[in-house]
C-alpha cells in the first residue's frame, strides 16, 4: 500500500499431533520475524542489518532462534509473519522429529 515502508510475507504449516506434545523448531530469518501457534503469538525477533553495536550482518542460519511448539492434540498452524526492513527477507526452519507429530498436507 502506499506509504508502506516495510513488506511483510506470511508461510504457513499445518501439525498433527496425536496428543499434547512439544516440538522443537530452529528458526533462520531475516529481518523480523513473528511466530504464531493456533492464532496465538509465541515468538517474535528481530534481527536486522545493523552497522552499530550489536552488528548484524542480516545472514540467515538455524542457529539464530530454537523455541519449542506446545501442540496440542489434533490440527495445529504455525504462521510465520516475515518482514523486511532492509536488503531482502527470507527464513529457513528445521522441525526436529518428534513422536506422534506429522505433517499435514496443504492439498
Amino acid at each position: 500500500p502506499e506509504g508502506v515502508r516495510r513488506a511483510s510475507v506470511y508461510a504457513k504449516m499445518d501439525l498433527r499431533s496425536e496428543g499434547r506434545r512439544t516440538a522443537k523448531l530452529d528458526l533462520g530469518y531475516s529481518d523480523e520475524v513473528s511466530v504464531f501457534l493456533n492464532g496465538r503469538l509465541l515468538f517474535s525477533a528481530d534481527d536486522s542489518y545493523r552497522f552499530n553495536l550489536p552488528r548484524r550482518q542480516g545472514l540467515i542460519g538455524l542457529v539464530q532462534s530454537t523455541f519449542y511448539l506446545p501442540l496440542e492434540p489434533g490440527d495445529n498452524e504455525v504462521v510465520l509473519a516475515v518482514t523486511d526492513r532492509f536488503g531482502g527477507w527470507g527464513w529457513m526452519g528445521r522441525l526436529h522429529p518428534t513422536e506422534g507429530v506429522t505433517r499435514v498436507d496443504p492439498r
